[in-house]
């Protein structure tokens, strides 16, 4: 597979999903299951994403390996 420049879409040819996901616990749903979810992307030599329910502060991180996935 070539690297492809002209890439704009996830749906194009050539884009491969990574596998990973981001689970945020909230035990306590007293005040409802409908919650704000913050998420932040930082872009550095990996990239890490950071979740917050901003109910609870609970908070998830995961990085993402672009490199180890060819």
């Amino acid at each position: 597979m070539k690297n492809n420049p002209d890439v704009l879409y996830t749906t194009d040819e050539g884009v491969k999903q990574l596998p990973g996901y981001i689970l945020v616990n909230s035990p306590d749903t007293s005040k409802g299951t409908d919650r704000s979810i913050e998420l932040s992307v930082y872009f550095e030599t990996e990239i890490k994403v950071v979740a917050v329910d901003l109910e609870t502060k609970n908070e998830s991180s995961t990085y993402i390996d672009f490199l180890s996935h060819n």
